[in-house]
């Protein structure tokens, strides 16, 4: 087999990752949803979405939502438990940090400071609940475990960068990265190989 094909093969075995979509993130019924989906499709899981508009959406969220207690419970420890300190920021009224569930968001001023950093420190948080989510769907470095064959070195150790499980392949790049050659070889060579990949020098030796 020449090497450009064991390589095409290699890319074959990344599946178009998941694009989340808006809900009760914190809730386990989402969670169970996304980890069956990802199990399912046997994909990664792409979090370039996931940004400020998310804690738009949580904020008008039924006040029961776990994601709208979940929003408040933030809130609560960001400021201490002191609503003063928290209306201050916000330019707002509340009485309670409870009155902040059924708080009609959309007069909140969200260009203030406080809000911006508050919100992107949320964010975050509801990353980490979708990664958490991944990792339980069994995925290893944003790749599903395909037929329990282990992920190639450059494959399992990339960053994880700007909220995405691999910056590298996420997006099917694997025939341009600089590793891919060197690594295509022992993509399925774990004692448990899926598939037999020559060497190059055995490609040199056909042509």
């Amino acid at each position: 087999m020449p090497f450009s094909k064991a390589v095409a093969l290699a890319a074959a075995f990344l599946v178009s990752p998941v694009v989340p979509e808006k809900g009760d993130v914190f809730s386990e019924r989402y969670q169970s949803e996304l980890r069956d989906r990802l199990r399912r499709e046997k994909a990664s899981l792409n979090l370039d979405s996931v940004s400020r508009d998310w804690v738009d959406h949580i904020r008008a969220l039924p006040a029961e939502s776990d994601s709208r207690q979940a929003y408040v419970q933030f809130l609560k420890e960001r400021y201490d438990y002191v609503v003063a300190r928290l209306n201050e920021a916000y330019g707002l009224d509340a009485q309670s940090f409870t009155e902040l569930t059924s708080l009609d968001f959309r007069r909140l001023d969200r260009s203030r400071k406080a809000v911006v950093e508050d919100d992107a420190e949320f964010v975050k948080s509801i990353r980490d609940v979708l990664l958490r989510v991944a990792r339980e769907a069994g995925l290893v470095a944003g790749y599903p475990k395909v037929h329990q064959v282990p992920i190639s070195p450059f494959l399992r150790d990339a960053p994880e960068e700007d909220g995405r499980l691999d910056r590298n392949c996420h997006q099917g790049n694997v025939p341009g990265h600089p590793s891919t050659a060197r690594n295509a070889e022992r993509l399925f060579d774990s004692g448990r190989q899926a598939a037999t990949v020559p060497h190059p020098s055995s490609v040199r030796n056909e042509n």
